[in-house]
């Protein structure tokens, strides 16, 4: 496939930028060796090769979600720590 000035214009506009003509060649041209390099790159021969998605060995560490034991804490205490109370509902800001 190659690319020609008539595309150009017609790409330079569905994504609204203005190109200058003495740009075009250039466009023309970079996007043109593009377009050859990924034919190239289809003629590969790929049969028995495993698709890649990542080379660092890299894998989850997921651990499961275990209950742990706290300290006991008293209402009291936590009381302490609110800065605002209303009857035994903690009072925050508005937001909306």
């Amino acid at each position: 496939m190659k690319i020609d000035k008539k595309q150009i214009e017609h790409l330079a506009k569905l994504s609204r930028l203005e190109i200058k003509s003495d740009d075009e060649k250039s466009f023309t041209a970079s996007l043109n060796d593009i377009l050859k390099y990924v034919d190239q790159l289809k003629q590969v021969d790929v049969e028995g090769v495993l698709a890649t998605t990542q080379i660092a060995g890299l894998k989850n560490n997921w651990r499961e979600d275990e209950i742990e034991p706290i300290d006991e804490i008293t209402r009291d205490e936590i009381k302490a720590n609110i800065p605002e109370m209303e009857d035994d509902y903690i009072k925050v800001k508005r937001i909306l």
